[in-house]
């Protein structure tokens, strides 16, 4: 370029040199100029302009936000708001952050973030739901061999909660939930028949009633004989898993849920046993006229040093139910009990279709005793723990660490794994885990 630029001044003759010396700087500057100050489209950014302002947010998995959290990038360190908000100035993308989500050594970093509004989704165990309510549920007297169970159904999709009498013809239900104080939903009432083992041989009562529900506030449903005029259906829910050899069903629950979509935390759980044999589900489920349920089977397998893996699928009423799991992760590199791990070690593991969010998990006891749980999230098959962000919690040399992979599918990179938090995202519904190892550091240089 700049030779075409000295070629095209060379035939101009100015009155002097000085004069064709400040145009050839002249322009010499505009081309320059104009050739890096492009758009983000072109994944060049203009020195100048001022780096991405990360506004993110500190979650627990059903969006709840998360105060006093430490928030670290390799910008610095940050703590969260009341509300788990926190900004990030001073930040290139794509980035790396990472969130300590307790006092307990447990960090959990994001890997390749681009987005400059995240929803960072940690496992806290210290928070609780802000509302509760409780609610009387007083129904007519049923047979001895019958039992009732309640389920109040938040209109929100995200809430439920159910109490089983055992005989008795009243109860407390307690429902606990986050959002506005108020919320409206259905108590719904089922009496059913079971066997001498427990084992349920009919659905015979149905009703429901709409209930608001007031933080802090108790509240009282009555159901009449009038109230539970609806006979249920009894239909067997069927189907088989299609998980490759050595894959066996470890253990099955059944969902009723009156909305769109169920996963890994809101397919609507119930009490009623699912009978498994090897790769084969069954259970006995009520069938409401209009369709006001959808089923939904949680299915988690085992096999000999292959993993095990959840999912959750929605199952149809009279029809021989398919259930297929995805490949499972393999650890590829290093062996198990490696005892020459080092800071630039690759752990390396499969990365199959489809597209999906890869957790990678490891755990070591320093001197003092503190165990330190390290998760990772990223979309990379390979990972060395020269990355992790470690203040106050560096390996050391001689440390006996543990390591596996989670494969958590349908997401394509993470900031799709960021968007919406786990337990409201319909795309959260299979989770397929690696084997486990175990590795000794040794390290040949100073990190």
């Amino acid at each position: 370029m700049l030779r075409k630029i000295k070629k095209r001044f060379s035939v101009i003759l100015f009155p002097n040199a000085l004069r064709v010396l400040s145009a050839l700087i002249m322009v010499f500057t505009i081309v320059i100029s104009s050739g890096c100050n492009k758009d983000d489209s072109n994944n060049v950014v203009n020195p100048s302009e001022p780096l991405p302002v990360i506004t993110g947010k500190v979650v627990d998995y059903w969006g709840n936000g998360a105060g006093n959290l430490k928030v670290e990038t390799s910008s610095g360190t940050t703590r969260t708001s009341a509300d788990g908000s926190f900004i990030i100035q001073n930040l290139a993308t794509p980035y790396d952050i990472s969130v300590y989500s307790d006092f307990y050594g447990h960090v959990e970093t994001f890997k390749n973030l681009s987005t400059t509004k995240p929803n960072l989704s940690v496992s806290i165990s210290n928070l609780t739901m802000a509302n509760k309510s409780d609610i009387m549920v007083i129904m007519p007297q049923h047979n001895s061999n019958q039992r009732a169970l309640a389920i109040f159904y938040n209109d929100s999709g995200y809430y439920k909660s159910q109490y089983d009498f055992w005989g008795y013809n009243y109860g407390i239900l307690t429902h606990q939930w986050n959002g506005n104080s108020v919320v409206q939903g259905k108590m719904t009432l089922w009496i059913y028949t079971t066997d001498n083992q427990g084992n349920i041989t009919s659905f015979d009562k149905y009703g429901e009633k709409p209930l608001t529900l007031t933080s802090g506030l108790n509240s009282r449903v009555v159901f009449n004989d009038i109230d539970l005029n609806t006979n249920p259906a009894d239909s067997i829910l069927t189907g088989t898993v299609n998980a490759g050899a050595n894959l066996n069903i470890q253990f099955a629950s059944l969902g009723m849920n009156r909305y769109p979509f169920g996963n890994a935390f809101t397919y609507g759980s119930i009490n009623w046993p699912v009978t498994t044999s090897g790769t084969g589900f069954s259970v006995l489920a009520p069938i409401l006229n209009g369709n006001v349920y959808r089923y939904f089977i949680n299915i988690t397998l085992t096999g000999n040093n292959s993993g095990a893996g959840t999912k959750v699928a929605e199952i149809i009423p009279n029809k021989n139910n398919v259930i297929s799991f995805n490949i499972f992760p393999t650890l590829i590199s290093p062996e198990d009990n490696d005892m020459n791990v080092n800071f630039d070690t690759p752990f390396t593991f499969s990365k199959d279709y489809p597209n999906g969010i890869y957790k990678i998990s490891l755990s070591y006891t320093k001197s003092n005793g503190l165990t330190v749980n390290r998760t990772i999230y990223t979309n990379l098959e390979t990972y060395k723990l020269s990355n992790l962000s470690d203040t106050g919690l560096a390996m050391n040399d001689n440390m006996m660490c543990h390591w596996y992979v989670a494969k958590i599918t349908g997401y394509n990179n993470t900031d799709d794994f960021v968007n919406i938090p786990p337990a409201k995202n319909p795309k959260y519904k299979e989770v397929l885990y690696s084997e486990s190892r175990f590795f000794k550091t040794k390290f040949t240089k100073t990190k």
